[in-house]
């Protein structure tokens, strides 16, 4: 290869090891590849997240022949490249979980750029204006969370409104594009995603164990 071939841009990125591996095997099965997100509770805190990877059939079947399931630590980059090859998870719910897992990574920049008060005072404003409330999961975080209102005459007002629509926008639209969900389960996830995410940000469900509900 030569100097130059080094440095013209790459027609896509190309994916990671294992994820290549399991697309493979699962054209050479005639299955698909899924995955199932397991992060467990440890008292107040959790283990480390990972990904399971297997191949199943039509039915959700595990294929006969495919490899033994690979248990993978959390990374959010090799996550989505199993997004971009239709990998869903085992259920809706465990992709709600898997959704609202990486949500912490996808908006982490956003709360970088504006600072972790306005952040949160921004996010339940756009969560509330686009209707993310009216679901029971999401009202138990929003009513339990303390945030001032933001201020609208501020430059940042509207591109801190923008960046976090765009960090939804961009996270709803996978599950439609890459994984293939209808448009009203893929709401019913991004609206689980989003409960999931609140609930660990706010400390929602810990206050409640230590009798702060």
């Amino acid at each position: 290869m030569s100097l130059q071939q080094l440095v013209q841009p790459p027609a896509s990125r190309p994916l990671h090891g294992s994820v290549e591996f399991w697309m493979q095997k699962a054209r050479e099965l005639g299955g698909r590849v899924t995955v199932e997100f397991d992060r467990k509770r440890d008292g107040l805190s959790f283990r480390p997240a990972r990904l399971t990877v297997f191949i199943v059939d039509a039915s959700d079947v595990r294929v006969d022949g495919s490899p033994d399931p690979t248990s993978e630590l959390w990374d959010e980059e090799v996550n989505e490249d199993y997004i971009s090859i239709g990998a869903k998870a085992v259920s809706v719910e465990n992709e709600m979980e898997r959704l609202g897992y990486s949500l912490k990574f996808k908006l982490e920049p956003v709360e970088a750029r504006y600072g972790d008060g306005y952040f949160n005072s921004m996010l339940v404003l756009v969560l509330t204006e686009h209707g993310f409330a009216d679901a029971p999961s999401v009202a138990r975080c929003l009513e339990r969370t303390s945030t001032n209102p933001p201020s609208t005459v501020q430059p940042q007002f509207t591109h801190a409104r923008r960046d976090i629509e765009s960090a939804l926008r961009s996270a709803g639209s996978r599950l439609t594009a890459a994984l293939g969900y209808d448009a009203g389960i893929a709401q019913q996830i991004l609206t689980g995603a989003v409960a999931y995410y609140l609930d660990e940000r706010f400390h929602i469900t810990n206050r409640e164990r230590l009798g702060f509900g």
